[in-house]
């Protein structure tokens, strides 16, 4: 029974001598714990969780004493790293998740950062593109508009007298000078003047725009050249009327000479009238001479300078002289037109007394003959036409 005591007595000193050990080392555990804090400051002690968590860790300590020591270097491991945060301040004690996520939203903030930047310059390029296109084509056709505005104000403030376009000139001027060189190949026995005055009398006219009054002229020939004469006044319409892309009128007064005046002046009318309007630009008017004298009254109309019906049109007469009379070729300008109008003057008028309106008169074939003669030229024979007739180039007259 005393060995018993003795044996229970040495078991409680025993014990009491590793209860003492295990309180002194939650006794240091607590100070450490209340020593170490987020700012340094001391923790309370009246926290029940942890104090039973120091109990259960000092029975576990009785039993394995290694585990105390690496628990002991772990917690005092611990609060260094709870001091420490990334700025050097304290952290506390209960809130490591949130100080690793705290370490892990700093890097965050960077890459949100510059994904929010990107997303923002996406949609500023969107909200700004779209206006830039708008202001583009605004300003192009705004330039588009004033050009075509500037070449139509350029148009409109051309002198309506201002010779035509380069365009005119090839079409209608250019052709006509073609077809002028084929009727010189044509009939190579004409004078050189004859050329060179119809020449220049119908490019005239051709070069003008708008012309004000239409272009006329008189072929005249004698007996010896009487198909050559209506064949190259046939000739000369046509070179007029092709550059015009027209075609040509003819009137023969040989087969109206039998017929009532006033009916031949109403047919004559007609005729001019329904060519000039159609597509008919150039008529020849053969054997003038043979025509009813009050018949010729009706080219007032149609010669009368300014007052003209028609502005843009050619007109041509052929008056055939006395069979008594003969051109040479030294006959100048002036004394062929002497022999024309002389002749014409015997044929219309049968004396100087003044004749009824639509009778022709002195002086009102003298108003007639200013309008028509501006220019008159001689024509010669050719031999070839003469035996064979005008051809291709138009029937015999």
């Amino acid at each position: 029974m005393a060995n018993k005591g003795n044996s229970d007595t040495m078991q409680q000193g025993t014990d009491s001598t590793g209860h003492d050990t295990t309180e002194k080392s939650e006794s240091s555990s607590e100070l450490e714990e209340k020593q170490t804090g987020l700012s340094g400051d001391s923790l309370p002690d009246n926290v029940p969780k942890e104090d039973d968590d120091a109990v259960q860790q000092g029975t576990v300590s009785r039993s394995d004493p290694g585990h105390d020591t690496t628990e002991k270097s772990e917690r005092s491991t611990e609060p260094e790293e709870k001091q420490t945060g990334p700025s050097g301040d304290s952290l506390p004690d209960n809130a490591p998740k949130e100080d690793d996520e705290s370490l892990l939203n700093i890097q965050k903030p960077e890459e949100d950062t510059a994904s929010d930047i990107h997303e923002e310059d996406v949609e500023r390029d969107e909200n700004v593109q779209p206006k830039i296109v708008p202001v583009n084509n605004k300003i192009f056709w705004t330039a588009a508009a004033v050009v075509l505005l500037a070449v139509v104000c350029a148009l409109c403030q051309r002198s309506p007298d201002s010779t035509p376009p380069v365009q005119k000139e090839i079409n209608v001027v250019d052709v006509f000078n073609q077809e002028m060189k084929k009727l010189e190949t044509t009939f190579p026995n004409q004078h050189p003047e004859l050329w060179r005055r119809s020449l220049i009398h119908l490019r005239r006219h051709l070069k003008t725009k708008n012309p004000t009054e239409p272009v006329s002229l008189i072929l005249t020939s004698d007996h010896r050249a009487e198909k050559t004469l209506g064949c190259l006044a046939q000739c000369l319409a046509r070179a007029f009327s092709t550059a015009h892309n027209t075609s040509v009128l003819n009137i023969n007064g040989k087969n109206k000479a039998s017929q009532d005046s006033v009916q031949v002046k109403l047919d004559i009318d007609s005729e001019l009238k329904k060519a000039f309007e159609g597509k008919k630009s150039a008529a020849v008017i053969h054997h003038f001479e043979e025509l009813p004298p009050g018949s010729t009254l009706i080219f007032y109309r149609y010669c009368d300078h300014e007052n003209a019906a028609y502005k843009d049109v050619f007109l041509v007469f052929t008056v055939m002289l006395d069979p008594e009379v003969e051109l040479t070729s030294n006959d100048s300008l002036g004394r062929v037109e002497e022999m024309v109008q002389d002749h014409i003057k015997q044929k219309f008028v049968s004396s100087d007394k003044s004749a009824m309106f639509n009778q022709m008169d002195v002086d009102k074939l003298g108003g007639l003959w200013s309008r028509i003669s501006h220019l008159i030229l001689p024509v010669a024979a050719e031999k070839k036409i003469e035996e064979q007739g005008c051809g291709d180039r138009g029937k015999s007259f």
